[in-house]
């Protein structure tokens, strides 16, 4: 199991990465590849804000042309 935050210009997003999706996707984990990350919101009681719980990870790879 894997806690990682998403950053972008607007701001941040928790994600929680189960074991199963964990164990397909932790050797892109820390890398320079940009990721599309998909899954469901919920909203974390204990804080009151959104987390991501991923369901699928790709990796969006760029074709030099």
């Amino acid at each position: 199991m894997l806690f990682l935050t998403l950053e972008d210009l607007d701001g941040t997003l928790d994600v929680v990465l189960f074991p199963d999706v964990y164990r397909r996707v932790r050797a892109w984990i820390g890398g320079n590849d940009p990721l599309l990350v998909t899954g469901v919101i919920e909203v974390d009681a204990s804080r009151g804000e959104p987390l991501l719980c991923a369901e699928k990870i790709e990796r969006i790879c760029h074709v030099a042309h």
